[in-house]
C-alpha cells in the first residue's frame, strides 16, 4: 500500500490503473467537446513534462470555457461510477484529477475557464500572464507546505512539474495570442468589445489587448478601427508602427482640413462688386 497524498491510499498497481484511466478518460473529454463544437485538436506530447490536448486557434472564449470544462466534469462523473461499483481507488483519483484541474491557474482547466470568460473583459494578455503568475506562486506555496508542514514529498513533483509547465506556457504566449487573433478573424455573430487608446499611445499596443473570439473595435482619435482589418494589414507585412503613422498622418490632414475651415470662416473673402 502507499499513500501519496491525504486522500489517496491503494496499491502500486491500482493507483497506476487509476491514474491511467482517469487521465485518459479526462483528455478524451476535452476531445469530444471539441468534435461536437467543430473544432480540431488533438494529443500532443510536451516532453518530459507529459502529453496534453492542443486545440484549435479558433478555440477562444465560451468555447474554450465549455471544452476546458469537459475534463473535469468527466472526473466527477467517473468518480460518481466508481463509487457505484465499489471502486475506492478509482472514485479518489478521479476526485482528486477533478479538483486539482479546477484550480483557477494556468495551464489547468481552470485556468483556461476563467480566461474563456473573462478574457475579453480584461485581455487575453493580460489575464493570461496574471494566472500563469498564479500558477509559479502556487507551486512555491506547495514546496513551502511540504517543508513545513511535513506533506508527502512526492508533491515537490508535481509542485516542479506545474511551475516549469507555467515557465514554458509563457514563453510561447505572445505567439498563441498572435495564432488565435488569427484564427478568429472573419468568424460571425462574435461579441463585440471596444477599446478606447489615446492618441500618445502606439497602436501596436492596443492589438495586445485584444481578445480572441471577439470582434475588436479599435477607438483611436475619435474615430472607429476595425480590429480584424488592423490585423489583416499585420499579416501583410506592414507593421504596427507603419499603421499607426499612417493613422496620424490621417488624423493631421484631416487636423489641417479643420484649420483652414476655421481660417476660412475667420477671414471671409469680400464680396466682388
Amino acid at each position: 500500500m502507499t499513500a501519496l497524498s491525504p486522500f489517496i491510499t491503494a496499491g502500486w498497481a491500482e493507483l497506476a490503473s487509476a491514474l491511467l484511466a482517469g487521465w485518459l478518460l479526462h483528455e478524451g473529454g476535452h476531445l469530444l467537446m471539441l468534435r461536437l463544437l467543430g473544432l480540431s485538436g488533438g494529443l500532443k506530447g510536451r516532453g518530459w513534462l507529459g502529453v496534453a490536448v492542443m486545440t484549435d486557434a479558433a478555440c477562444q472564449g465560451w468555447r474554450e470555457a465549455v471544452t476546458a470544462a469537459a475534463g473535469p466534469l468527466v472526473n466527477l462523473l467517473m468518480c460518481r461510477l466508481c463509487l457505484w461499483l465499489g471502486w475506492q481507488a478509482g472514485a479518489q483519483v478521479n476526485f482528486v484529477l477533478a479538483v486539482v484541474n479546477l484550480l483557477p491557474i494556468l495551464p489547468l482547466d481552470g485556468g483556461k475557464i476563467l480566461r474563456g470568460l473573462s478574457g475579453g473583459l480584461f485581455g487575453w494578455l493580460a489575464v493570461s500572464r496574471a494566472l500563469l503568475f498564479g500558477a509559479r506562486s502556487a507551486a512555491l506555496c506547495l514546496v513551502l507546505c511540504v517543508a513545513y508542514f511535513g506533506l508527502s514529498r512526492w508533491l515537490l513533483l508535481g509542485a516542479g512539474w506545474l511551475y516549469l509547465l507555467a515557465l514554458r506556457e509563457e514563453e510561447n504566449l505572445s505567439y498563441l495570442h498572435m495564432a488565435a487573433l488569427t484564427a478568429t478573424v472573419g468568424q460571425s455573430l462574435r461579441p463585440r468589445r471596444v477599446i478606447y487608446l489615446r492618441r500618445d499611445v502606439p497602436i501596436y499596443r492596443a492589438v495586445r489587448r485584444f481578445s480572441p473570439g471577439r470582434r475588436n473595435w479599435l477607438i483611436y482619435d475619435g474615430r472607429l478601427i476595425e480590429g480584424d482589418w488592423l490585423l489583416g494589414r499585420l499579416r501583410q507585412g506592414q507593421g504596427a508602427a507603419y499603421i499607426s503613422q499612417v493613422l496620424m498622418r490621417s488624423g493631421d490632414k484631416t487636423e489641417s482640413k479643420n484649420s483652414k475651415i476655421k481660417k476660412e470662416k475667420r477671414n471671409p473673402l469680400p464680396n466682388k462688386i
